[in-house]
């Protein structure tokens, strides 16, 4: 191809071709193509770039402005815009540059250079119009209305506004320029716009309150005001006397709280302690932080123990008694705003008012109330039938129970009936409790609380076994004697027989092995096993029932080609003092907590598929229920929210790997190089590795802590009732991408916290000199290519590794150029524990053993 083949006019897509590309969002970079534009980040730094090859591991072979080529992580890959450039010629500057193909190769890598040029150029015009409009109009636009509150934005929404501000002019510029200028403004904007931890096309829009105080602060350290030198010389004094405090306390392991003798923290302090307390929210490198330049100064001043370790300001704040160390790192974090920006004494007011609702729709001639939710007259009264409730100890939202009729159907068929909690029956949409629920999404659970989604007083109403009398939407499962799904029915009903049991209690009755373990200083397992009063003999006999039932759907779902992945094994934390001590922020006065929660680490299951287990016969219920009901919402042509996870090469990376007999897959990486399509939609799509034989998968089983399965109540009861579903496809698709998102803000602040605790306990191991040697010559496995440290100007590399002994994820540091390449992807390594940094974005740093 020849350079003139290439003008300004072939760069970019029309506006009709581009309009639906969603350049920046996680499914729009999944299908990077040969001749695409990418940002590439490393860090606050960014280079543009074309691809010109897609290698097998899904990393992207790129080529700058400048003419260099390289291999990048598709991860650094920040935004996308396709189709550029045309295949051809993006290829041809893929070719080697031996002999044969070099004059090609150059030739090819010239006319992208040059093209890249012109991009730029266009890029320039549209940045000059766009930038003016969103530097005006763009905040004022997205944030909260409550000063306080954190505001969402995406990059998309960003460029439609800006693109209706311009108007007319719009037409000048290609929409996928815009929505990389405004990807680009979003970025540059650090003080207003925070980009979001899980989320690539999102922004959090800071609180106007923030944005006033940060200004401030960082206003009184460049005008070098006397108040940031006397907060400093009054946390020396703070520092000096925690350092003379017993490091345990005196009363046990009771956590005691020492306030200072007569030091307190003025108007001014306050400000500060905020302004360090709101930084701990700001956890990406991809963006400029605006609380760097005044928080490395204040730890410059403080001394070199502060400022040189990534969790050094939640340190600080430790210190200097404003928090104990568990203290205000999450909540700080703007992912947690949607479960704490109402008040949870105002919707346990809600609640209430919904109780006194039920009382009087109340029959008294048959004592059994009427919702008015529609399907009042279809009822059916389960009657004494047993419904079996099992969970783990202390859970308080229980929303599931099973039963089985015991007598066999047709050739040794069975029905299983999945009773589930059934919020609907007064909770309508338009409710203030469903719209807090829509933002929150589900419950987040953390290993040292949780917020629920809905408030207590609501939750207790309709969690199983709480009243004499209780609402559920039972689904109803006829079983063949080989797995199949005979017959299937959905109707809202009565319990009053239910059965609370516990995991383990169920195991023991029915003689099955306990998996839990417990994690004894200093790293040493040994079993726990609780003890039960013995069941029933109607009950275990059920249980048995149910055991054999599940086993047959589990059969059948593996002879459908079914897998059973195995993820790498990590520690599950649970902190057994709850609620833990907690500080109001800022303080009047520092407060310093001596001694350490109790947490207990605990081994996670064997990755083997236990068919005898009773979590998996409860999750096999679970997943027949979720089926049932997507089957019956496509039956009816009722819209609801699916499950979709398409793995577009399942059986070539699996296939050689699964047990034909368990379906059991090894974690390998192989296993971590699947390319999957996960998330939720509103056309039923597969969900292979389920292996359901092609049916679609929803959720429905868990209403009382997640969204999607009050939402598919909602629409199932309409075809039942038959009035209208409250949401139409269309409102679909919004909720769909909210709860993608939620669900994804979640699993990052529950991992986050999890291995925060966990570090903690290491930490404390670690740092006990009889301890030392279970952390030197571990052996590690290399799961990731190499990367530069943007830590450090010299270029040293990291690569980041598994570790099963400690059976967590770690990073291996300060690796000279060769020893990076040295270790192949899958190799095993040898490592000593370098640091253990578990503060606001936990960290396992690891060097190379010289032994």
């Amino acid at each position: 191809m020849k350079l003139e083949a290439i003008k300004a006019d072939d760069l970019f897509p029309s506006r009709e071709q581009d309009v639906d590309s969603e350049p920046g969002d996680s499914d729009s970079l999944e299908l990077l193509s040969v001749g695409d534009y990418v940002e590439i980040r490393y860090g606050s730094l960014a280079e543009d770039a074309f691809v010109i090859a897609i290698e097998p591991s899904r990393d992207v072979v790129a080529i700058t402005g400048a003419g260099e080529v390289s291999m990048v992580p598709r991860r650094k890959c920040a935004i996308r815009i396709p189709g550029v450039v045309g295949t051809e010629i993006a290829r041809q500057a893929a070719l080697s540059l031996e002999d044969d193909t070099r004059e090609q190769a150059i030739s090819g890598r010239v006319e992208l250079v040059k093209a890249m040029r012109l991009f730029r150029k266009e890029l320039e015009r549209t940045n000059y119009a766009v930038r003016r409009v969103a530097m005006e109009f763009l905040y004022s636009h997205f944030r909260a209305s409550d000063p306080s509150e954190w505001g969402v934005v995406t990059v998309s929404q960003a460029r439609d506004f800006i693109t209706q501000r311009l108007g007319k002019e719009a037409s000048n510029f290609s929409p996928s320029i815009v929505k990389l200028v405004m990807h680009k403004f979003l970025l540059d904007q650090a003080e207003h716009f925070s980009i979001s931890p899980t989320i690539p096309d999102q922004f959090h829009v800071v609180p106007v309150s923030y944005v006033h105080e940060t200004r401030e602060i960082n206003g009184w350290m460049a005008s070098r005001d006397p108040r940031i030198d006397a907060f400093i010389e009054k946390c020396r004094d703070i520092i000096t006397f925690a350092k003379s405090l017993p490091s345990q306390p005196r009363n046990g392991n009771e956590i005691q709280a020492i306030p200072h003798p007569y030091i307190t923290f003025n108007e001014d302090d306050q400000k500060i302690i905020t302004f360090i307390c709101h930084s701990l929210g700001r956890v990406r490198m991809t963006q400029a932080n605006p609380f760097e330049p005044t928080l490395a100064e204040i730890g410059r001043r403080l001394g070199r123990t502060y400022g040189e370790s990534t969790d050094w300001a939640h340190t600080l704040l430790t210190d200097i008694g404003v928090t104990p160390h568990w203290g205000p790192m999450l909540l700080e974090n703007p992912l947690v705003s949607r479960w704490t920006d109402h008040s949870e004494e105002h919707l346990a007011v809600e609640g209430v008012k919904m109780l006194e609702q039920r009382a009087s729709l109340v029959d008294h001639t048959n004592s059994l109330p009427r919702f008015g939710d529609g399907v009042d007259t279809v009822r059916h009264d389960w009657g004494d039938m047993e419904v079996y409730v099992i969970d783990d100890d202390g859970a308080q939202e229980l929303d599931d129970g099973v039963s089985v009729d015991p007598e066999p159907g047709p050739l040794g068929s069975r029905w299983v009936h999945v009773h589930v909690a059934d919020p609907t029956a007064l909770l309508q949409p338009d409710d203030e409790l469903a719209q807090v629920a829509r933002r929150r999404g589900a419950t987040l659970y953390l290993p040292s609380r949780s917020f629920s989604m809905f408030p207590d007083s609501f939750t207790s109403m309709f969690s199983l076994g709480n009243s004499p009398v209780q609402p559920v939407f039972t689904f109803s499962v006829q079983i063949s004697a080989d797995g199949s799904i005979i017959d299937y029915a959905a109707r809202p009903g009565f319990v009053r027989n239910v059965c609370k049991l516990r995991y383990d209690q169920v195991d023991q009755a029915l003689g099955h092995p306990t998996p839990e373990m417990d994690v004894i200083e200093p790293l040493k397992p040994r079993k726990v096993i609780p003890q039960y009063p013995p069941l029933s003999s109607r009950a275990v006999d059920n249980l048995k029932l149910l055991n054999e039932v599940a086993r047959l759907l589990v059969r059948r779902r593996i002879h459908d080609q079914g897998y059973f992945l195995s993820p790498f094994a990590k520690f599950e934390s649970i902190v057994q003092q709850s609620p833990l001590p907690t500080a109001s922020i800022p303080p009047h006065r520092p407060v310093h907590y001596i001694g350490e929660p109790s947490v207990k680490l605990v081994y996670p299951m064997s990755g083997e598929y236990n068919y005898t287990s009773s979590r998996h016969t409860v999750a096999e219920f679970m997943i027949m229920t979720s089926r049932v009901a997507a089957k019956l919402a496509m039956k009816r042509n009722i819209p609801i929210l699916y499950r979709v996870h398409e793995v577009k090469n399942l059986h070539e990376v699996l296939g050689p790997l699964r047990d034909p007999e368990t379906g059991a897959v090894p974690h390998t990486l192989q296993t971590r190089q699947l390319h999957t399509v996960t998330g939720i939609s509103t056309t039923p799509g597969g969900h292979d590795l389920l292996g359901l034989g092609g049916d679609p998968y929803t959720r429905a089983t868990s209403p009382l802590r997640r969204f999607m399965d009050v939402v598919c109540h909602w629409q199932l009861k309409s075809s039942l009732g038959n009035f209208p579903p409250p949401f139409n496809t269309e409102q679909l698709k919004v909720l769909a991408d909210e709860l993608f998102n939620s669900e994804k803000e979640m699993r990052r602040l529950g991992s986050m916290e999890g291995d925060y605790w966990v570090l903690r306990h290491f930490k404390r191991v670690f740092e006990g000199s009889e301890s030392k040697e279970h952390f030197r010559e571990l052996e590690a496995i290399v799961v990731s290519e190499p990367r530069g440290d943007l830590r450090h100007a010299s270029r040293l590399w990291r690569r980041n590794v598994y570790v099963p002994k400690l059976l967590a994820k770690g990073t291996i540091v300060d690796m000279t150029r060769e020893e990076a390449f040295k270790a192949e992807r899958g190799m095993t390594v040898k490592v000593d524990v370098k640091g253990i940094l578990p503060g606001p974005v936990p960290a396992l740093e690891l060097e190379l053993s010289r032994q």
